[in-house]
């Protein structure tokens, strides 16, 4: 057989088959392969069980819609509310929305800082009523209290050396400070003749006021030096004019530095003694 009849043989039967298959296919979807149920009801089982049904009754209601809308309730009088004072607030003892009346406390302010204002006023006081009473007596005095109880003293009539830094000292700062000493021993005038001068006020000075320390630091070379109250000055004592003027000379180039001659009597007492003023 020759090689081109037997390539017409393939395709003749490729093409049978494909019919064949095509066939096939067209009876299936035909359902020529599925048994199928004659005509008729078909017999229910009797031990089926079909399900329960429920029954609801039908009510006629309105849903109402809930809308929320964020707001702000405000009085319809507002009062403010301030002290005559002003400090830290401690404790509030209301709430909003509390009833108050007149006379309730509705917060504790921190007192110490008015007290400490008041201490200072006192102070202040003190040293005007003090500098009076000196301007009438005339004569060197030992302060006790607030400055306000002074009796006369004898003091030897030394040079002084007074230096002002360049800084201002808040008193009221100083008297609130925490780590402020109170409670120091009390010296007589016995005590400070004899050289007792604490002054509690140097360490916190110190601590929040360079230009202070750097003055005492300086005038220490010559003489022990000492703050005036809490430090607006200090200042340090020569027994000798050459000792204090050595000092002066010393520092003055630097500082705003002052020399003086510290006197039991004042000078206008002694003027107004001399004029026949005063008895």
């Amino acid at each position: 057989m020759s090689q081109t009849g037997h390539n017409n043989i393939s395709k003749i039967i490729s093409i049978s088959l494909a019919v064949l298959a095509l066939i096939l296919l067209l009876l299936y979807m035909q359902g020529s392969f599925v048994s199928k149920v004659a005509p008729g009801l078909s017999p229910q089982s009797s031990d089926s069980n079909p399900p329960k049904s429920q029954t609801a009754l039908v009510e006629l209601k309105q849903v109402g819609d809930i809308l929320t809308w964020p707001g702000t309730v405000r009085s319809r009088t507002v009062a403010n509310i301030a002290p005559r004072m002003t400090a830290r607030i401690l404790e509030i003892k209301v709430n909003a929305g509390d009833k108050v009346k007149k006379g309730d406390v509705i917060a504790r302010l921190d007192e110490r800082e008015i007290r400490a204002q008041e201490n200072a006023a006192l102070a202040a006081l003190a040293g005007a009523n003090a500098q009076a009473n000196r301007a009438k007596d005339g004569y060197s005095s030992w302060a006790e209290g607030v400055g306000e109880k002074l009796e006369r003293i004898s003091l030897h009539e030394q040079w002084v050396v007074v230096i002002k830094p360049e800084c201002h000292v808040n008193t009221k700062e100083i008297f609130l400070a925490k780590n402020l000493t109170r409670n120091s021993k009390s010296i007589t005038i016995g005590d400070f003749i004899a050289g007792q001068h604490q002054n509690d006020c140097v360490e916190v000075v110190c601590q929040r006021y360079q230009p202070v320390k750097d003055a005492l630091v300086v005038l220490s070379e010559f003489s022990e030096a000492r703050l005036t109250g809490t430090g607006a000055c200090v200042f340090a004592q020569f027994d000798s004019e050459d000792e204090a003027v050595n000092a002066y000379e010393s520092l003055k180039n630097k500082w705003q530095v002052y020399l003086a001659k510290g006197l039991n009597e004042s000078p206008l007492f002694s003027r107004l003694k001399a004029g026949k003023y005063i008895s």
